[in-house]
Protein backbone atom coordinates (compact mmCIF):
# COMPACT_ATOMS: atom_id res chain seq x y z
CA UNK A 1 0.00 0.00 0.00
CA UNK A 2 2.81 2.42 0.87
CA UNK A 3 6.26 2.61 -0.71
CA UNK A 4 8.92 5.33 -0.44
CA UNK A 5 10.82 6.89 -3.35
CA UNK A 6 13.43 4.13 -3.57
CA UNK A 7 12.98 0.35 -3.47
CA UNK A 8 16.34 -0.60 -1.95
CA UNK A 9 15.11 -0.55 1.64
CA UNK A 10 14.48 -3.07 4.40
CA UNK A 11 11.16 -3.78 6.10
CA UNK A 12 12.76 -2.94 9.44
CA UNK A 13 13.88 0.39 8.04
CA UNK A 14 10.38 1.07 6.70
CA UNK A 15 8.97 0.53 10.20
CA UNK A 16 11.69 2.53 11.98
CA UNK A 17 11.19 5.46 9.60
CA UNK A 18 7.44 4.86 9.21
CA UNK A 19 7.95 5.64 5.54
CA UNK A 20 5.41 7.46 3.40
CA UNK A 21 4.86 7.64 -0.34
CA UNK A 22 3.10 9.58 -3.05
CA UNK A 23 -0.32 8.47 -1.78
CA UNK A 24 -0.14 9.67 1.81
CA UNK A 25 -3.48 11.54 1.83
CA UNK A 26 -5.25 8.29 0.88
CA UNK A 27 -3.11 5.58 2.46
CA UNK A 28 -1.04 7.22 5.20
CA UNK A 29 2.31 5.80 6.32
CA UNK A 30 3.69 2.26 6.42
CA UNK A 31 2.35 1.81 9.96
CA UNK A 32 -1.22 2.09 8.62
CA UNK A 33 -0.72 -1.30 6.97
CA UNK A 34 1.55 -2.89 9.57
CA UNK A 35 -0.14 -5.82 11.33
CA UNK A 36 2.53 -6.79 13.86
CA UNK A 37 6.25 -7.26 14.35
CA UNK A 38 8.66 -9.09 16.65
CA UNK A 39 11.09 -6.83 18.48
CA UNK A 40 14.28 -7.82 20.30
CA UNK A 41 14.67 -5.47 23.25
CA UNK A 42 17.82 -4.57 25.15
CA UNK A 43 17.77 -7.66 27.39
CA UNK A 44 17.50 -10.00 24.40
CA UNK A 45 13.82 -10.71 24.93
CA UNK A 46 11.58 -11.02 21.85
CA UNK A 47 8.28 -9.16 22.17
CA UNK A 48 5.38 -9.29 19.75
CA UNK A 49 3.98 -5.81 19.11
CA UNK A 50 0.73 -4.82 17.45
CA UNK A 51 -2.24 -2.52 17.92
CA UNK A 52 -3.58 -4.90 20.59
CA UNK A 53 -0.37 -6.29 22.12
CA UNK A 54 2.42 -4.15 23.59
CA UNK A 55 0.64 -1.21 21.98
CA UNK A 56 2.83 1.55 23.40
CA UNK A 57 5.98 -0.18 22.21
CA UNK A 58 4.36 -0.73 18.80
CA UNK A 59 3.79 2.99 18.25
CA UNK A 60 7.11 4.02 19.79
CA UNK A 61 8.86 1.77 17.28
CA UNK A 62 6.95 3.07 14.23
CA UNK A 63 9.03 6.09 13.28
CA UNK A 64 11.24 5.50 16.34
CA UNK A 65 14.46 5.37 14.31
CA UNK A 66 15.47 1.96 15.68
CA UNK A 67 15.87 3.21 19.24
CA UNK A 68 13.45 0.68 20.79
CA UNK A 69 15.19 -2.49 19.61
CA UNK A 70 15.86 -4.78 16.66
CA UNK A 71 12.92 -5.70 14.42
CA UNK A 72 13.30 -9.43 13.86
CA UNK A 73 10.22 -10.02 11.69
CA UNK A 74 7.11 -8.15 10.58
CA UNK A 75 3.69 -8.80 9.06
CA UNK A 76 2.09 -6.17 6.86
CA UNK A 77 -0.77 -5.95 4.40
CA UNK A 78 -0.16 -5.86 0.65
CA UNK A 79 -2.32 -4.35 -2.08
CA UNK A 80 -3.37 -6.40 -5.06
CA UNK A 81 -2.72 -4.80 -8.45
CA UNK A 82 -3.61 -6.00 -11.93
CA UNK A 83 -0.82 -4.45 -13.96
CA UNK A 84 2.83 -3.43 -13.72
CA UNK A 85 1.99 -0.06 -15.27
CA UNK A 86 0.65 3.28 -14.11
CA UNK A 87 -1.46 5.85 -15.93
CA UNK A 88 0.61 8.97 -15.30
CA UNK A 89 -0.68 12.47 -15.94
CA UNK A 90 1.80 15.37 -16.01
CA UNK A 91 0.58 18.85 -15.08
CA UNK A 92 3.05 21.64 -15.86
CA UNK A 93 3.08 24.73 -13.64
CA UNK A 94 4.60 28.11 -14.52
CA UNK A 95 5.13 29.13 -10.89
CA UNK A 96 4.64 28.02 -7.29
CA UNK A 97 0.99 29.09 -7.17
CA UNK A 98 0.18 26.96 -10.22
CA UNK A 99 2.15 24.06 -8.74
CA UNK A 100 0.05 24.10 -5.56
CA UNK A 101 -3.09 24.42 -7.66
CA UNK A 102 -2.04 21.26 -9.50
CA UNK A 103 -2.23 19.40 -6.20
CA UNK A 104 -5.37 21.06 -4.89
CA UNK A 105 -7.33 20.57 -8.12
CA UNK A 106 -6.47 16.87 -8.13
CA UNK A 107 -7.13 15.84 -4.53
CA UNK A 108 -9.12 12.84 -5.73
CA UNK A 109 -6.13 11.31 -7.49
CA UNK A 110 -4.52 8.38 -5.69
CA UNK A 111 -0.89 9.34 -6.31
CA UNK A 112 0.64 12.78 -6.63
CA UNK A 113 4.18 14.14 -6.40
CA UNK A 114 5.65 17.35 -7.70
CA UNK A 115 9.07 18.26 -9.03
CA UNK A 116 10.07 21.87 -8.41
CA UNK A 117 12.75 23.84 -10.25
CA UNK A 118 14.86 25.12 -7.38
CA UNK A 119 16.81 27.43 -9.68
CA UNK A 120 13.90 29.37 -11.23
CA UNK A 121 13.34 32.96 -10.10
CA UNK A 122 11.17 35.98 -10.82
CA UNK A 123 7.83 35.22 -12.44
CA UNK A 124 8.92 31.59 -12.90
CA UNK A 125 9.79 31.08 -9.25
CA UNK A 126 8.50 27.72 -8.06
CA UNK A 127 7.73 26.39 -11.51
CA UNK A 128 7.54 22.64 -11.83
CA UNK A 129 5.49 19.59 -12.72
CA UNK A 130 2.91 17.60 -10.75
CA UNK A 131 2.96 13.91 -11.61
CA UNK A 132 -0.42 12.27 -10.93
CA UNK A 133 -1.03 8.56 -11.32
CA UNK A 134 -3.46 5.67 -11.02
CA UNK A 135 -2.84 1.96 -11.31
CA UNK A 136 -3.52 0.62 -14.78
CA UNK A 137 -5.96 -2.24 -15.22
CA UNK A 138 -5.10 -5.48 -17.01
CA UNK A 139 -5.58 -5.20 -20.77
CA UNK A 140 -7.60 -8.41 -20.85
CA UNK A 141 -8.96 -10.97 -18.34
CA UNK A 142 -6.33 -13.49 -17.37
CA UNK A 143 -3.47 -11.34 -18.70
CA UNK A 144 -0.07 -12.50 -17.43
CA UNK A 145 1.44 -10.04 -14.99
CA UNK A 146 4.79 -9.09 -16.46
CA UNK A 147 7.22 -6.93 -14.49
CA UNK A 148 9.73 -5.38 -16.89
CA UNK A 149 13.34 -6.03 -15.92
CA UNK A 150 15.61 -3.14 -16.80
CA UNK A 151 19.35 -2.99 -16.49
CA UNK A 152 20.10 0.20 -14.54
CA UNK A 153 22.71 2.68 -15.60
CA UNK A 154 25.66 3.14 -13.26
CA UNK A 155 27.90 5.93 -12.06
CA UNK A 156 31.16 3.94 -11.81
CA UNK A 157 33.24 6.50 -9.92
CA UNK A 158 32.92 9.64 -7.80
CA UNK A 159 32.55 12.68 -10.02
CA UNK A 160 34.78 15.74 -9.47
CA UNK A 161 33.09 18.08 -7.00
CA UNK A 162 32.93 20.89 -9.55
CA UNK A 163 30.62 18.89 -11.85
CA UNK A 164 27.55 19.96 -9.88
CA UNK A 165 27.69 23.75 -9.81
CA UNK A 166 24.97 26.42 -10.08
CA UNK A 167 25.27 26.54 -13.87
CA UNK A 168 25.12 22.76 -14.45
CA UNK A 169 22.29 22.38 -11.93
CA UNK A 170 20.32 25.16 -13.63
CA UNK A 171 20.80 23.43 -16.99
CA UNK A 172 19.70 20.10 -15.50
CA UNK A 173 16.49 21.67 -14.17
CA UNK A 174 15.83 23.38 -17.50
CA UNK A 175 16.06 20.04 -19.28
CA UNK A 176 13.67 18.35 -16.84
CA UNK A 177 11.08 21.11 -17.23
CA UNK A 178 11.29 21.18 -21.02
CA UNK A 179 10.99 17.38 -21.31
CA UNK A 180 7.91 17.14 -19.06
CA UNK A 181 5.11 17.22 -21.62
CA UNK A 182 1.59 17.69 -20.25
CA UNK A 183 -0.97 14.92 -20.62
CA UNK A 184 -1.36 11.24 -19.84
CA UNK A 185 0.93 8.35 -20.71
CA UNK A 186 1.53 4.78 -19.58
CA UNK A 187 4.67 4.19 -17.49
CA UNK A 188 5.92 1.18 -15.55
CA UNK A 189 5.96 0.99 -11.77
CA UNK A 190 9.68 1.71 -11.50
CA UNK A 191 9.45 4.83 -13.65
CA UNK A 192 6.75 6.35 -11.44
CA UNK A 193 7.68 5.18 -7.95
CA UNK A 194 11.48 4.82 -8.17
CA UNK A 195 12.91 7.19 -10.80
CA UNK A 196 16.23 7.51 -8.95
CA UNK A 197 16.78 3.76 -8.98
CA UNK A 198 17.35 3.73 -12.73
CA UNK A 199 20.86 4.99 -11.99
CA UNK A 200 22.94 2.94 -9.56
CA UNK A 201 25.30 4.86 -7.27
CA UNK A 202 23.72 8.15 -8.33
CA UNK A 203 25.06 9.69 -5.13
CA UNK A 204 28.54 9.61 -6.69
CA UNK A 205 27.48 12.50 -8.91
CA UNK A 206 27.97 14.72 -5.86
CA UNK A 207 31.58 13.62 -5.57
CA UNK A 208 33.27 12.46 -2.39
CA UNK A 209 31.92 15.47 -0.50
CA UNK A 210 28.45 13.90 -0.66
CA UNK A 211 25.16 15.74 -0.30
CA UNK A 212 22.71 17.00 2.29
CA UNK A 213 19.01 16.28 1.96
CA UNK A 214 16.72 18.63 3.82
CA UNK A 215 13.10 17.47 4.05
CA UNK A 216 10.44 19.25 6.05
CA UNK A 217 6.67 19.28 6.39
CA UNK A 218 4.51 22.33 7.12
CA UNK A 219 0.89 22.55 8.30
CA UNK A 220 -1.55 23.07 5.44
CA UNK A 221 -2.45 26.63 6.37
CA UNK A 222 1.22 27.68 6.35
CA UNK A 223 2.47 25.53 3.48
CA UNK A 224 2.32 27.91 0.52
CA UNK A 225 3.70 31.00 2.26
CA UNK A 226 6.22 28.97 4.21
CA UNK A 227 7.62 27.17 1.17
CA UNK A 228 7.70 30.43 -0.79
CA UNK A 229 9.78 32.09 1.95
CA UNK A 230 12.08 29.08 2.19
CA UNK A 231 12.72 29.06 -1.55
CA UNK A 232 13.45 32.80 -1.44
CA UNK A 233 15.94 32.21 1.38
CA UNK A 234 17.66 29.50 -0.63
CA UNK A 235 17.93 31.75 -3.69
CA UNK A 236 19.59 34.42 -1.57
CA UNK A 237 22.19 31.91 -0.37
CA UNK A 238 25.20 30.49 -2.24
CA UNK A 239 23.58 27.01 -2.27
CA UNK A 240 21.73 25.46 -5.22
CA UNK A 241 19.46 22.40 -4.80
CA UNK A 242 20.01 19.71 -7.42
CA UNK A 243 16.65 18.03 -6.81
CA UNK A 244 13.47 19.35 -5.17
CA UNK A 245 10.33 17.27 -4.57
CA UNK A 246 6.96 18.48 -3.25
CA UNK A 247 4.26 16.20 -1.78
CA UNK A 248 0.86 16.71 -0.15
CA UNK A 249 0.02 14.88 3.09
CA UNK A 250 -3.16 13.92 4.90
CA UNK A 251 -4.05 13.58 8.56
CA UNK A 252 -1.75 11.68 10.89
CA UNK A 253 -3.35 9.16 13.28
CA UNK A 254 -3.00 10.51 16.84
CA UNK A 255 -1.35 7.32 18.04
CA UNK A 256 1.40 7.58 15.38
CA UNK A 257 3.39 9.92 17.62
CA UNK A 258 6.70 9.61 15.76
CA UNK A 259 5.47 9.66 12.15
CA UNK A 260 6.89 12.47 10.04
CA UNK A 261 3.98 13.70 7.89
CA UNK A 262 1.41 16.16 9.16
CA UNK A 263 -1.57 17.44 7.20
CA UNK A 264 0.00 19.85 4.75
CA UNK A 265 2.93 19.78 2.35
CA UNK A 266 6.48 18.49 2.51
CA UNK A 267 9.47 19.61 0.48
CA UNK A 268 12.67 17.58 0.03
CA UNK A 269 15.77 19.35 -1.23
CA UNK A 270 19.09 17.76 -2.22
CA UNK A 271 22.12 20.05 -1.89
CA UNK A 272 25.77 19.37 -2.68
CA UNK A 273 27.61 19.32 0.65
CA UNK A 274 29.52 22.58 0.62
CA UNK A 275 31.38 24.44 3.36
CA UNK A 276 28.49 26.89 3.72
CA UNK A 277 25.50 24.52 3.56
CA UNK A 278 25.23 24.27 7.34
CA UNK A 279 24.61 28.01 7.69
CA UNK A 280 21.70 27.68 5.28
CA UNK A 281 20.30 24.71 7.23
CA UNK A 282 20.27 26.85 10.39
CA UNK A 283 18.19 29.49 8.58
CA UNK A 284 15.83 26.88 7.14
CA UNK A 285 15.36 25.32 10.59
CA UNK A 286 14.18 28.67 11.96
CA UNK A 287 11.73 29.21 9.10
CA UNK A 288 10.31 25.68 9.38
CA UNK A 289 9.96 25.93 13.16
CA UNK A 290 8.27 29.33 13.03
CA UNK A 291 5.75 27.93 10.51
CA UNK A 292 4.86 25.07 12.88
CA UNK A 293 6.71 22.47 10.80
CA UNK A 294 9.19 19.68 11.40
CA UNK A 295 11.95 17.82 9.57
CA UNK A 296 12.18 14.15 8.59
CA UNK A 297 14.63 12.52 11.01
CA UNK A 298 15.39 9.74 8.54
CA UNK A 299 17.14 12.29 6.33
CA UNK A 300 18.55 14.52 9.05
CA UNK A 301 22.29 15.11 9.17
CA UNK A 302 22.76 18.52 10.74
CA UNK A 303 19.49 20.15 11.87
CA UNK A 304 18.83 21.46 15.37
CA UNK A 305 17.77 18.82 17.91
CA UNK A 306 14.23 20.15 18.25
CA UNK A 307 13.42 20.01 14.53
CA UNK A 308 12.13 16.44 14.40
CA UNK A 309 9.78 17.14 17.33
CA UNK A 310 10.86 13.75 18.72
CA UNK A 311 12.79 13.39 21.98
CA UNK A 312 14.71 10.08 22.24
CA UNK A 313 15.12 10.65 25.98
CA UNK A 314 11.42 9.86 26.47
CA UNK A 315 11.40 6.37 24.92
CA UNK A 316 13.59 3.52 23.75
CA UNK A 317 16.61 1.94 25.45
CA UNK A 318 20.14 3.19 26.07
CA UNK A 319 21.60 0.08 24.44
CA UNK A 320 20.22 1.09 21.03
CA UNK A 321 22.19 4.11 19.98
CA UNK A 322 22.94 6.06 16.81
CA UNK A 323 24.91 9.18 15.92
CA UNK A 324 21.59 10.94 15.31
CA UNK A 325 20.32 10.01 18.76
CA UNK A 326 23.58 11.13 20.37
CA UNK A 327 23.50 14.47 18.57
CA UNK A 328 19.89 15.16 19.56
CA UNK A 329 20.48 14.26 23.20
CA UNK A 330 23.67 16.31 23.41
CA UNK A 331 21.90 19.44 22.15
CA UNK A 332 18.88 19.20 24.44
Amino acid sequence: HVTPGIKFITVGGAVASDVHGKNHPAKGCFSNWLISFELMTGNGEIQTCSRTENTTLFWQTCGGMGWTGVIVSAKFQLMKIASAHMRQTSVRAKNLEELFRGFEDNRSRTYAAGWLDGTASGKNSGRGVVFLAEHSEAKSPGETFMFPEKKPQNVPFFAPSWILNPLSIRLHNEIIFSKAKPGERLVDLDAYFYPLDKVQNWNRLYGRRGFIQYQFCLPEKNSFDGIRRIMETIRQSPETPFLTVLKRHGERPPEAVHSFPIRGYSLALDFPRTKTIFRLVEKLDELVWDAGGKIYLTKDACSAARMGRVNPATFGEEKFFSLLKGRILSEK
